[in-house]
C-alpha cells in the first residue's frame, strides 16, 4: 500500500559502503535478492542484522530500462566499496506490504505512482536516483520502508 502523502524535504549527503550491479526491469526482483546475499555475506550479518540499509537504483535509462542497482548501509568491510547518496531535495513516502514477502509488488506500484502521476502533475523532474531505506521498520509484522527520489525543480519554474 503506498501513502499518497508525498513529503518535500533537504536530505544531507550520506557516504556509505555497499556494492552495486547493473540490473533491468525484468530481473530486478532477482538482482536484489542476489546482491543482499552478497552484502550480508560480506558483512558478515544474520538475517535482519543489517539495518539501516539502503536498496536503489541510479542511471536509468528510459530505452534500454537498465539501470546501476545499489545495496549500501553503514557498515565497512573488505570487497564494499564506497558509495554516496547525495544531498539535496527528494519527495519521500512509506511504503507499506501487506507481508514481506509482498514488499516487490508494494515498490513498483510506489514508484509508478511516483514516476506515472505525481512527477507528472508537479514542478519536479527528476534527479535520477532513488532508494529505500530499511529500519528496524521493515521488520514488524506490518513493516514498512521510506521511499526516496531526488528531485530537482523543473527548469523556468
Amino acid at each position: 500500500m503506498i501513502s499518497r502523502e508525498i513529503v518535500l524535504s533537504e536530505q544531507p549527503a550520506a557516504n556509505l559502503y555497499g556494492l552495486t550491479m547493473l540490473s533491468d526491469d525484468r530481473t530486478q526482483a532477482k538482482d536484489v535478492r542476489d546482491l543482499y546475499q552478497c552484502y550480508k555475506t560480506a558483512v558478515h550479518a544474520e538475517e535482519g542484522a543489517v539495518v539501516p540499509l539502503y536498496i536503489g537504483t541510479k542511471d536509468y535509462n528510459t530505452r534500454s530500462r537498465d539501470f546501476t542497482l545499489f545495496i549500501a548501509g553503514n557498515i565497512q568491510a573488505p570487497g564494499l566499496r564506497p558509495i554516496m547518496l547525495p544531498g539535496g531535495l527528494y519527495a519521500h513516502f512509506p511504503v507499506r506490504a501487506r507481508f514481506g514477502y509482498f514488499w516487490g509488488a508494494a515498490l513498483r506500484k510506489a514508484r509508478c505512482h511516483f514516476y506515472g502521476f505525481w512527477l507528472s502533475h508537479s514542478d519536479y523532474e527528476p534527479r535520477n536516483i532513488d532508494y529505500e531505506c530499511h529500519t528496524q521498520k521493515t521488520m514488524l509484522d506490518s513493516p514498512e520502508v521510506e521511499r526516496y527520489f531526488a528531485i530537482k525543480k523543473k527548469a523556468g519554474r
